[in-house]
């Protein structure tokens, strides 16, 4: 019975570490509808959603409009809704194409998304972020991002992105 009881404990205690690293331990985003249920510091907010879209991330968009490469997730998405939003031209591959917003039409709007916070989803450890995330800035992922944009509870906007494909 002693034997069972300790096997229990740590089983338990192990799946409450594994929680912990992939939820509460880190800022995330739980999920969205018409609003985004962020969670920080282990506590959950809702947010208010301001926009959402999907964004193929091509080739193109790792580059700003001087060719120079871009170093972060922020810089790559405000890239990709400038090469949309400018150009007029989606980027497509097969079935999967970019998604148009009424948000990001302006320079002074598509600005935020380098200054933004950005979010991945909790299911995501830390390490699977930090890969996702370097996987993007190298340019090895290329693909559909699904992305929300909302109202941080500090006022400011801030981005959800999680892959799609």
């Amino acid at each position: 019975m002693k034997k069972a009881l300790t096997f229990s404990w740590i089983i338990t205690a192990a799946l409450g570490l594994a929680w912990a690293s992939t939820s509460s331990a880190q800022n995330c985003v739980e999920g969205y509808g018409e609003a985004v249920v962020l969670v920080e510091n282990g506590h959950e907010v809702n947010a208010e959603r301001l926009a959402d879209f999907t964004a193929l991330i091509t080739q193109r968009d790792l580059y700003n409009s001087k060719g120079k490469k871009l170093n972060n997730i922020g810089a790559i998405i405000q890239q990709d809704r400038a090469n949309l939003h400018k150009s007029g031209q989606a980027d497509v591959d097969g079935d999967w194409q970019d998604q148009r917003d009424t948000y990001f039409t302006t320079s002074k709007r598509r600005s935020l998304l380098s200054t933004a916070r950005y979010y991945m989803p909790c299911y995501l450890s830390a390490h699977d972020v930090e890969r996702f995330r370097s996987d993007i800035i190298s340019g090895h992922v290329l693909g559909v991002l699904g992305v929300v944009v909302f109202r941080h509870p500090d006022g400011k906007p801030a981005v959800f992105i999680e892959p799609v494909n």
